[in-house]
């Protein structure tokens, strides 16, 4: 593929102007990818005003996720040029065939950006002309709930069977403390009252037996378990779909420093995800959160994977993976391998705006797949 060169190309140091030249559209389709999201979260909103939103929302959709399929390929495409960057020869770079082929791609790849780039701008217009006659002329108007650190009130609509199935699936022990609780229930993380029998006698013992026996076993036998971990698993995965500003995050921080929770798991680890879903970045900044410090071995995904297992396999623990877009169902599976085989009981929490991505995570039907069935009214606290 064309983009399996430009790199090469572009490290000889021949021909710098057209290299930079290649990145500033890389930037710009980054910077109009933005823009779209933008619009995206307004289309989000319109849509229930005018059904026939959906269809140009839609077809922005696609074209963002087609932008970000480009980005991507050409940022793996980088991280694979700098793994055999050691065995490239520099005689061989200093050819004129060589220098003429790297023009060529630079040409050809500046091409693809552009049309990458325009039919990003035209759906956004498409949209945005769309909203204007809605009414909804920017994102201001757009009754966004504001997140804010204090939570007054909270209001949840829903269907009680539903929130209560999901509650069931985490076992924390506590007791009722409405607001608090309301939040937690709110976001979707299973809360078990007391009194529940069997999964009560269960939580008791998680902290004080957690996870298997420490073992000493080889690099080879963490990578069979890696390889294993597509069939088999102890963690769960629980998404939180809403629109944008509907306060998922806050909600998601709410849950994360609750006591009861920081006492239920051993680790606790929270990752901004966003834009582009880069797994080998994202595994070594769990890595580094769970260690208090700098990851300097291999930066292998391979060996980021196995140390996350070593790190991961004797506690119990709590991840948040905050705004997540769209992602191939490669990448998320790879990811998550590792991840999978953790001690039973753990969880992952994903907080998105795209259903698609809730339905590609998660692994147990919770009834909240496909849209938001809660909704929480925020109210900034008055000083006293």
């Amino acid at each position: 593929m064309e983009f399996g060169k430009i790199p090469g190309a572009i490290s000889t140091g021949i021909d710098i102007l057209e290299a930079t030249q290649l990145e500033d559209d890389l930037s710009g389709l980054r910077a109009s990818m933005s823009n779209a999201r933008l619009v995206i979260d307004r289309g989000e909103w319109g849509r229930f005003k005018n059904k026939d939103l959906a269809v140009l929302l839609s077809q922005l959709k696609d074209t963002t996720y087609d932008a970000e399929d480009l980005l991507r390929e050409f940022d793996d495409q980088v991280l694979w040029h700098k793994m055999e960057d050691a065995d490239r020869s520099w005689a061989g770079q200093l050819f004129s065939s060589s220098l003429n082929h790297a023009k060529n791609l630079i040409c050809r790849s500046k091409k693809r950006i552009k049309e990458a780039q325009d039919k990003l701008k035209k759906a956004v217009a498409d949209l945005e002309r769309a909203l204007d006659l809605l009414g909804l002329t920017n994102i201001d108007t757009v009754q966004h709930m504001p997140e804010t650190s204090s939570v007054i009130g909270v209001q949840v609509f829903g269907r009680d069977e539903e929130r209560d199935a999901v509650i069931e699936k985490l076992g924390v022990m506590i007791g009722r403390d409405d607001k608090r609780d309301q939040v937690i229930e709110l976001l979707g993380v299973p809360l078990t009252r007391g009194g529940k029998g069997k999964r009560s006698a269960q939580c008791t013992g998680a902290t004080s037996a957690s996870g298997p026996k420490r073992q000493k076993g080889e690099i080879s036998r963490a990578r069979s378990i890696l390889a294993e971990a597509k069939s088999i698993g102890n963690v769960s995965v629980l998404p939180i779909v809403g629109i944008g500003g509907v306060g998922k995050t806050t909600l998601a921080q709410y849950i994360y420093n609750d006591p009861r929770v920081e006492a239920h798991f051993g680790v606790r680890i929270w990752i901004c995800v966003s834009d582009l879903f880069k797994k080998k970045n994202i595994t070594k900044k769990i890595i580094e959160s769970i260690t208090k410090g700098k990851y300097k071995s291999s930066d292998s995904l391979d060996d980021l994977q196995v140390e996350l297992m070593k790190q991961l396999k004797r506690r119990k623990f709590l991840l948040v993976l905050d705004d997540i877009w769209p992602i191939a169902n490669i990448e998320w599976e790879t990811f998550y391998a590792p991840l999978r085989h953790g001690p039973e009981g753990s969880m992952i929490l994903v907080t998105t705006r795209f259903p698609n991505v809730a339905d590609l995570v998660t692994t147990r039907n919770f009834g909240l797949r496909g849209r938001m069935l809660l909704a929480a009214r925020f109210e900034l606290s008055e000083p006293e």
